[in-house]
């Protein structure tokens, strides 16, 4: 193409380090025209750095096999691999199992480079099945979601475990019981 006297045209470049990856990029763009029958190289060094997003583990978070009426706890760990401090926000617990969690945080304010913060998941179901939700965090960074799943069962113990019939006279009948 041809440009006029006086006109001027853009590139428009776009970076995308790949998710997670933590380092520098190096290339390099060279535009060739010819002016008055001579060649002109114009070349233009292109660099940028990745840097990772914030990252919420373990993603998911299970609790398996949790007998109905007991309770237990678990951690979900934010952790700021980035560069820059970012400033968490809040956090939501969402879904329709969602009723049978309760949820704290160590997290506010700011969170340094290499920094974490963690977020405690209770799980206390009142009938056998699943419960799915979601933990939504909040930064200045992303909104990152986690699944927590937890799944209850019903379980049964037999109390005694053992019975004795020992000494029982001869043609007499005793009863005993087993919850």
């Amino acid at each position: 193409a041809t440009l006029a006297p006086g006109a001027s045209c853009t590139y428009n470049f776009t970076f995308s380090p790949p998710v997670n990856f933590s380092g520098g990029f190096v290339g390099s763009f060279t535009l060739s025209t010819t002016y008055a029958g001579s060649p002109f190289n114009f070349p233009v060094a292109l660099s940028g750095t990745g840097t990772p997003a914030p990252t919420l583990l373990p993603n998911p978070l299970n609790f398996t096999g949790q007998p109905v009426g007991n309770s237990s706890s678990q951690t979900i760990t934010l952790n700021n691999y980035g560069l820059p401090a970012i400033t968490y926000t809040n956090y939501t617990l969402t879904g329709s199992g969602s009723a049978a969690f309760t949820s704290s945080t160590t997290c506010s304010g700011s969170l340094a480079p290499g920094a974490s913060c963690t977020f405690k998941i209770n799980f206390l179901p009142t009938a056998a099945g699943a419960y799915p939700a979601n933990l939504s965090v909040s930064t200045s960074a992303a909104t990152l979601t986690d699944g927590v799943v937890g799944t209850a069962v019903i379980t049964a113990a037999l109390t005694p475990t053992s019975l004795s019939f020992t000494g029982q006279p001869v043609g007499s009948t005793v009863t005993k019981t087993i919850n």
